[in-house]
């Protein structure tokens, strides 16, 4: 029996296509599909021969070029590497793994020497002429004759410009250390005593003690705060008939970021009036703008920001900043009737405080935390 031809490839030839007037469209298109006899269609076999053959060779070719690409993956995946290529694989990893470590190596020195060198700009900002390194020397501190090292610590709002007055220095502090008994004094120095400036000032040749520090000079350089500070501390010590080896001049800002440096402090609030106190000139904080109504309550619980009984009170930076600056100056006010007396007497147990969280917390070894 005469066997039977079947189509190329698989392509059948389809009907011829009529348009929608009935004409026979005279587009030959060809589909794919099953094999099948051409004996039943001999006249649309012979008409589309000539048409399926080059798309069949282009076909085959494209498998052709699929099946050697699929080849060659397959050989690349299960040939295994040369011990020379292996070496190099291993050479070339080593190496890489050394950049990484030295660019890390980079990356961390640089991070260190710059935290030392903003712990320097920071401690050297608050002591002046380099008196810092003493601190933390093995050598003991700079003593007067009776074996005591005296801190003159001044405190100003120059960190406030808007502020009125902002280098008068209302908060004044001495700090005497016995470094053999281990014993340390403070005293605070009322802003309001009235003394002779020895040169003309703002208020004439004599005034409050507060105003000398700015009297000084007016000037914003590191030499200009340098002599502030190394007159005003020779100016005190003169005053008091003290030899003061150190001085530290700190601002509003340094108290806030000392106390959230440790997580915040616990001051022990001690007034004369059994209510505690009450400074309603800050209530401005109760009503801060950025605030939503569930955090001004939060702020402010009693309707005031300085509001606090007696007895201990956890305080964060903000907070302990402003029960250091609070002196009753608008009625109704309670608590605060000796104004800046009280004020110092309450920026004396803010420090005994944050002395006390520091010491126990290893804060003053933490670089991180100095430095913020």
């Amino acid at each position: 029996m005469k066997s039977r031809k079947q189509s190329m490839d698989g392509f059948v030839a389809r009907r011829p296509q009529r348009t929608s007037l009935g004409e026979i469209s005279s587009k030959k298109t060809t589909t794919i599909g099953h094999l099948r006899s051409i004996e039943n269609r001999p006249e649309v076999l012979s008409n589309t021969r000539q048409n399926t053959r080059p798309l069949t060779s282009a076909n085959n070719a494209n498998k052709l070029k699929q099946n050697i690409s699929e080849s060659l993956a397959a050989i690349d995946k299960n040939t295994k590497p040369s011990h020379r290529q292996e070496r190099k694989q291993k050479r070339k990893k080593k190496l890489i793994v050394r950049i990484a470590l030295a660019v890390v190596g980079i990356i961390v020195a640089i991070v260190v020497g710059w935290l030392l060198l903003k712990l320097w700009q920071t401690m050297n900002s608050v002591f002046g002429n380099g008196n810092i390194l003493d601190l933390f020397s093995q050598q003991k501190l700079k003593e007067d004759a009776h074996g005591r090292s005296n801190v003159l610590i001044l405190g100003t709002t120059d960190d406030d410009p808007a502020h009125p007055g902002a280098t008068l220095t209302d908060s004044m502090m001495v700090l005497s250390v016995n470094q053999t008994k281990k014993d340390a004094y403070m005293f605070s120095i009322p802003r309001d005593l009235y003394v002779k400036f020895g040169m003309a000032c703002n208020s004439g040749y004599a005034g409050k003690i507060n105003e000398y520090f700015g009297c000084v000079n007016n000037g914003d350089s590191q030499e200009a705060e340098s002599e502030r500070m190394e007159k005003t501390k020779k100016f005190i010590g003169d005053i008091f008939g003290m030899d003061i080896q150190y001085v530290a001049h700190i601002n509003t800002a340094v108290i806030r970021d000392a106390v959230n440096a440790v997580g915040g402090v616990t001051v022990n609030v001690q007034s004369r009036d059994p209510r505690g106190i009450l400074d309603p000139s800050m209530d401005w904080m109760c009503r801060a703008k950025e605030l939503n109504a569930k955090q001004r309550r939060e702020r402010c619980p009693t309707g005031h920001y300085m509001q606090l009984t007696n007895g201990n009170h956890d305080m964060d930076g903000e907070k302990a900043m402003w029960f250091s600056r609070a002196r009753g100056l608008v009625a109704p006010t309670y608590g605060l009737e000796q104004s800046n007396f009280d004020r110092e007497k309450n920026q004396q147990l803010v420090l005994m405080a944050l002395k006390s969280k520091a010491t126990s917390t290893g804060t003053l070894t933490d670089f991180g935390k100095v430095t913020s």
